[in-house]
């Protein structure tokens, strides 16, 4: 919405309606066409930008500036957190969600990472983790994360993050409800990475600033220098697509499990 100067005063989100909703989620567009819904305007009191958005088992979740996680109910939408998972109010710069839509992701600025555990209404905090790099020191991970995305159902997650710096941290978390974090790489020579996109659990791509693809099949403990056109569409043997660099659904018959 706008004041009478033009100046945003609240900031607006996209929604789908119920049917689009019941069809299970944003990425739905076929569905949420064929149950005859719209896309239409729904107001956020939030002053600040919202980054990202993903569909949870309890539905649809947006987070961004100011640390702002916000979760849309029945009479609108309404903070789940509302100073990030340290409290500082530090911006988060993506959003991701487990298969089963249980667990939902963020992080952002100063190496804040949070999950958001939509059925048990619980926040965990695992910011600045203290991870290995590449020459075998340990160091904080600090900087801020651009990127992340998750695969695997809540519990037995796997989360691939990247920041500024043009590294990528994997992690998967562990039955205590920890992260085993694996070792920091830098797939590229530490241009930015913008995006990370896992189309399984230990498989995925990052792309970076200067328009480079790098691909993982280990779970992001190496990356592999796919060039510009990594994201085409591509065949595997039996004719099912092998994988994209785009979110999911992963329900395809053709996905493989590890």
């Amino acid at each position: 919405m706008m004041d009478q100067d033009g100046s945003t005063t609240r900031r607006t989100v996209l929604k789908l309606t119920g049917a689009a909703l019941a069809a299970g989620g944003l990425g739905a567009g076929s569905a949420a066409a064929e149950a005859g819904s719209d896309w239409a305007e729904s107001d956020v009191s939030s002053d600040g930008t919202l980054t990202g958005t993903v569909i949870s088992s309890h539905g649809p979740v947006a987070a961004g500036e100011g640390g702002v996680v916000l979760a849309r109910r029945v009479t609108g939408w309404e903070p789940l957190i509302e100073v990030g998972p340290t409290t500082e109010s530090n911006p988060l710069n993506d959003i991701a969600v487990t298969d089963d839509g249980r667990h939902v992701w963020f992080a952002g600025g100063s190496g804040v990472i949070g999950r958001y555990d939509v059925e048990a209404h619980q926040l965990t905090d695992y910011s600045a983790p203290e991870v290995e790099e590449e020459d075998g020191s340990r160091s904080e991970k600090t900087s801020t994360w651009e990127s992340l995305d998750v695969a695997g159902d809540a519990g037995e997650e796997r989360v691939v993050l990247a920041n500024g710096s043009g590294e990528v941290l994997p992690g998967e978390l562990t039955d205590e409800g920890g992260v085993d974090w694996g070792t920091a790489v830098e797939p590229g020579a530490g241009t930015t990475i913008t995006g990370v996109s896992l189309y399984e659990r230990n498989a995925g791509f990052v792309a970076d600033t200067e328009g480079a693809v790098y691909e993982t099949s280990d779970g992001g403990e190496s990356w592999d220098d796919e060039g510009p056109s990594a994201g085409a569409e591509r065949r595997s043997p039996d004719g099912c697509t092998a994988g994209r660099p785009t979110r999911r659904p992963r329900t395809s018959s053709c996905r493989t499990s590890s």
